[in-house]
């Protein structure tokens, strides 16, 4: 394949799903960033790491999560064993991009994503309560729902319990777009139902904050439609909302980390200390951020989704360059 490259200091903004997380990389492509993770980068040199064999993610984590001294993002893949219907106990994980980390988190704390957009139906009726938006976030309950289809309660500010498609969901990245717009949110813990009327069937549950578009008002009453990953329409009473205000759109994050060097070869992140623990596996091409060199080693901080402090060699690091990326613009 021929390929055309660009020669340029560029700044790169990604931003898409429910979450920002912002680092100024000097590398293209040490990061994958796609479905609920939204990334800034300022990009220096095309990396030289080496590529290893690494887990492949099977859930995705619905809420950040600290491993002993760790930090993960929610929405990063993570592969998980022995996780029992229902999310049930704590589960064994391990992280799958170049930070590599090993730990245990609530079972509940495990979700996935949705492939593409599917039909929301009330378990045992088959009733529609919306859809579920191509990278929104799921957990999955166990229990009985029709063949080929999993029940599901959905993540976020709108709460369904429904069933989808099994076949629709995954553990890999997958971009949400939210369609249409919205001018209320929700200003308490309120109910989206059928109909006007309390005793109408119930829909979803909103939280505080959830983000919805006036349809149209009858007296105490107001049909709503649901912006973001699941979209679904209904009544609610109209004293539930309020006005969108600017402070409900949250802006860009904050730059966290700004790497220097990038691993070359997989090599392990110990703790401080004669016979530092091993804290994590840095894969080839990790950025991280040198702090300080002392007899030989480097203390780093790791840059994206999986924030964690440790010492490496510092043979092993390989300081960004400055000003030029490769970059492919199409065949």
């Amino acid at each position: 394949m021929t390929m055309r490259w660009l020669r340029s200091a560029v700044l790169v903004s990604v931003v898409s799903g429910a979450l920002g997380v912002s680092v100024a990389l000097g590398a293209l492509g040490a990061l994958v960033v796609s479905g609920a993770l939204g990334v800034s980068v300022a990009l220096g040199a095309a990396p030289s790491g080496r590529l290893t064999a690494r887990a492949r993610a099977t859930h995705v984590l619905l809420a950040p999560v600290v491993l002993g001294g760790a930090e993960l993002a929610a929405g990063i893949g993570v592969e998980a064993r022995g996780l029992r219907a229902g999310g049930q106990g704590r589960v064994a994980i391990r992280t799958t991009g170049h930070v590599e980390l090993n730990g245990k988190v609530a079972g509940k704390l495990l979700g996935l994503r949705v492939a593409r957009d599917v039909e929301l139906t009330e378990p045992g009726t088959g009733r529609s309560l919306g859809t579920a938006r191509a990278g929104a976030l799921v957990r999955e309950l166990g229990g009985r729902a029709r063949t080929g289809s999993v029940r599901v309660e959905t993540h976020g500010a709108v709460v369904v319990i429904a069933e989808l498609p099994s076949d629709a969901l995954t553990a890999q990245p997958v971009e949400l777009l939210a369609t249409g717009g919205w001018q209320y949110v929700a200003g308490e813990a309120t109910e989206l139902r059928a109909g006007p009327d309390a005793s109408q069937p119930l829909v979803a549950r909103l939280a505080p904050g959830a983000r919805v578009e006036l349809i149209e008002q009858q007296g105490a009453s107001a049909r709503v439609r649901t912006h973001g990953g699941h979209d679904c329409s209904g009544w609610l009473a109209a004293a539930a909302l309020r006005p969108r205000r600017p402070s409900d759109t949250p802006g860009r994050p904050p730059q966290l980390v700004k790497p220097t060097h990038e691993v070359e070869l997989s090599i392990a992140l110990v703790a401080p200390g004669p016979r530092g623990r091993k804290v994590a596996t840095l894969h080839g091409g990790a950025l991280v951020e040198r702090i300080e060199v002392a007899a030989g080693r480097a203390r780093v901080l790791t840059a994206g989704p999986v924030t964690v402090e440790g010492w490496v060699p510092d043979t092993e690091l390989a300081q960004l360059g400055k000003g030029f990326v490769d970059l492919p613009l199409g065949p």
